[in-house]
């Protein structure tokens, strides 16, 4: 019988008690994603990205975006002239080109070209043979590889 009593008490007792979240449950509220977060670049570069075709597909463009709201400053240039210029008019850190123009480039470029080079390769990138001066990205890769690549170069 006195267990009885004591039931109401602690249903009401429970009832009046102020809500306690769980360990980490302001985080995680359903219905509501995460807030996005951008990634800077721990080094940030001035790139040069060698396009001799012509402009850059959409999906380039769009990656080209992303290297720039990470921090980095990209220019790209559509033929060797726009190249020369660029390399007259200011120094690059890193300059990006499809592994199939890379020798046009840095031909054209003689000493005034930078140490570091990012190679698009059009399938399964080569292995850089322990070069940390070459890095090598598929050229259907993500944003995200392209930043890890360039952090690899810019290292040392």
């Amino acid at each position: 019988m006195r267990h009885l009593k004591s039931i109401p008490l602690a249903l009401a007792a429970a009832l009046a008690a102020p809500a306690a979240l769980a360990c980490g449950e302001g985080i995680f509220n359903m219905g509501e994603g995460l807030r996005y977060e951008g990634y800077l670049a721990p080094r940030p570069a001035t790139i040069l990205v060698f396009e001799p075709d012509g402009m850059p597909s959409d999906e380039r463009i769009a990656i080209y975006r992303g290297l720039a709201r990470a921090g980095h400053k990209v220019s790209v240039a559509t033929d060797a002239s726009h190249a020369s210029e660029a390399f007259a008019s200011q120094s690059f850190d890193v300059v990006v080109a499809d592994d199939a123009h890379a020798a046009t480039l840095a031909s054209l470029l003689g000493d005034r070209s930078p140490a570091r080079r990012l190679l698009v390769a059009p399938g399964k990138p080569p292995r850089d043979g322990g070069d940390a001066s070459r890095a090598y990205v598929r050229g259907s890769a993500s944003v995200g590889t392209w930043l890890g690549a360039l952090n690899r170069l810019l290292k040392d």
